[in-house]
């Protein structure tokens, strides 16, 4: 039998800090993003299979089959568009003005963000970024 624990995504846990927000899971499931996963979004709600990993089950979530998106740790999706489309990032911390974000790809600089008050809201933005750089090429 198949366990699942869900957390409320609106509550502020430490846990979902590291994860994808649903908005984004859901674009990265249209890019492609079909990566192994310890977490789904169920109803918007942050899910995890406790039952020990099934490849089957929670990894290839983002087919056509679920309606669920897999809920990728912002790691992981660092990671993908390193590998898939060969872009890097860098966050820091601006001793005035919070953190920022360069993006680039091979040495074309892609884009800078700063002003960003948090670490995890930089992850989120830069994220978001990326996201929007893929769907520009692609359409």
């Amino acid at each position: 039998m198949e366990e699942h624990k869900k957390q409320d995504v609106g509550n502020s846990s430490n846990i979902s800090e590291h994860f994808c927000s649903y908005n984004q899971a859901l674009a990265l499931k249209e890019l492609g993003f079909d990566e192994p996963c310890i977490a789904f979004y169920s109803k918007q709600l942050l899910t995890f299979h406790t039952h020990g990993i099934d490849p089957h089950f929670i990894f290839k979530r983002n087919t056509e089959l679920w309606s669920s998106p897999s809920a990728p740790l912002k790691q992981q999706v660092f990671k993908w568009f390193r590998d898939e489309y060969n872009i890097n990032h860098v966050i820091d911390k601006h001793r005035k003005f919070g953190f920022w974000i360069k993006l680039w790809n091979n040495l074309t600089c892609l884009g800078e963000f700063d002003e960003i008050k948090t670490y995890e809201e930089a992850e989120s933005a830069c994220i978001d970024k990326l996201i929007e750089i893929i769907k520009e090429k692609k359409s």
